[in-house]
């Protein structure tokens, strides 16, 4: 409880700063940041044998604090840095759209061509479904986590999602009429990169995102394909122990959350 007053506390002193930023009398060149007390905000990541965080803040471009809580991996005792790669999920959808983004720029992909246009195959529920509705979460695609059968085993791609999208006769609502997070679209989205541009999904983001942008420490993690270096480790806990628990059935689909960084 005492945290939590703490927390209110400084994001108080820190919602003062800011607004007054915009009275022209108040000037500050920075926000003087006191390390011990960050330290005693994120005191619940930092145990010495349990997994963390780690933390960045900047300012203007500039990084004005970084540290690392925890182990990234507790079998080997490794440390989390601020070189430590984390597994994005879903802020890997972010991503997905900047590609989708790159090839409208470049004219090959319209904003409006469907599902059916892309892939001729996929079922007349489809040519209702616009790259658009994909992108906003708005096309009513069944989820497919709900759609995996018990008897698999092995880890689902993108290619699987499209699979079983394509069993499916219909959405939870018609394309473009209501709002509702999609893990499908995003992995569509993927494949739908692959399709236009030729080009794996992994190698696109490298060349087209990454590479261009100097994100030397980010890649769309496929095993036996390529090694996330630095890697932070996903751990449940039960009771006082940790249990590595870092990939599901669905951790190889990319579109919607493969990316390391």
């Amino acid at each position: 409880m005492m945290k939590s007053y703490y927390v209110l506390i400084v994001l108080f002193l820190l919602g003062f700063v800011f607004s007054s930023c915009d009275q022209k009398e108040v000037k500050p060149e920075r926000i003087e940041l006191d390390g011990a007390i960050i330290d005693f905000l994120i005191s619940d990541y930092d145990m010495e044998i349990g997994p963390g965080a780690a933390l960045l803040i900047t300012e203007n471009g500039n990084i004005i604090y970084s540290k690392g809580y925890g182990l990234a991996n507790l079998e080997e005792s490794i440390p989390i840095t601020s070189a430590t790669n984390f597994r994005l999920a879903s802020l890997t959808k972010q991503f997905t759209a900047m590609c989708i983004m790159i090839l409208n720029s470049r004219g090959q992909l319209d904003y409006e061509r469907t599902l059916t246009d892309i892939f001729p195959d996929f079922p007349e529920y489809g040519s209702n479904i616009t790259i658009k509705h994909l992108l906003h979460h708005t096309s009513g695609l069944i989820d497919y986590f709900t759609l995996i059968a018990d008897t698999v085993s092995q880890q689902l791609k993108d290619q699987d999602v499209l699979n079983l999208m394509m069993t499916q006769t219909t959405t939870h609502f018609p394309p473009g009429t209501e709002y509702r997070y999609s893990n499908s679209g995003y992995a569509l989205l993927a494949m739908i990169v692959e399709s236009v541009s030729g080009k794996g999904f992994a190698d696109f983001l490298e060349e087209e995102i990454f590479f261009p942008l100097g994100m030397s420490n980010s890649i769309a993690f496929e095993d036996g394909n390529s090694t996330v270096e630095n890697r932070a480790y996903g751990y449940s806990q039960i009771d006082s122990e940790f249990i590595r628990d870092d990939q599901s059935i669905t951790s190889a689909v990319l579109g919607d959350g493969g990316i390391y960084s």
